[in-house]
C-alpha cells in the first residue's frame, strides 16, 4: 500500500527516500568492486585473494596466512558516505597490480572497476 504523506512533508519524505536508495546503491557498488577485485586477483597459492580487506575511513593492510577470500564485514556503516578502502597488505600485491602476472597482465583494481562500471550502465 502506498505511503500517505501530507503535502507539507513531501520534500522531506522524497529526500529521505532518495538518501536511503543512494546509501543502498553506494553500498552495492562498493561491495561489487570488492568482490570483483577478489575475482580478478591471480591465484598461485591463494594468499593474495585471501588478504583483500574492505573498510571505511582507513585502509586495513593486515595480512594473514588465509587463502580464503574475506567476506564483507556485516558491521560496515556507509550511511554517511565515508571513504571506502579496498586494501591488500601483501608485499607482492604491487607487482600483481602492475601486471607482473600472466594471469592478470593488466593488473587487478582497474580491470575490476571497469568490469563493475560496465555492468552498472
Amino acid at each position: 500500500m502506498a505511503k500517505k504523506v501530507p503535502l507539507s512533508e513531501l520534500g522531506k519524505t522524497v529526500s529521505e527516500d532518495v538518501k536511503a536508495r543512494s546509501v543502498l546503491e553506494y553500498k552495492a557498488y562498493a561491495f561489487d568492486v570488492f568482490r570483483e577485485v577478489i575475482i580478478k586477483t591471480p591465484v598461485k597459492t591463494g594468499r593474495a585473494r585471501g588478504n583483500w580487506n574492505i573498510t571505511t575511513m582507513n585502509p586495513d593492510f593486515k595480512t594473514t596466512a588465509s587463502k580464503t577470500p574475506n567476506q564483507v564485514p556485516s558491521d560496515i556503516d556507509l550511511n554517511k558516505f565515508p571513504s571506502i578502502w579496498i586494501a591488500n597488505g601483501l608485499e607482492y600485491i604491487r607487482d600483481l597490480e602492475q601486471g607482473k602476472s600472466k594471469q592478470a597482465p593488466v593488473g587487478i583494481s582497474l580491470p575490476a572497476l571497469a568490469a563493475v562500471r560496465s555492468r552498472r550502465r
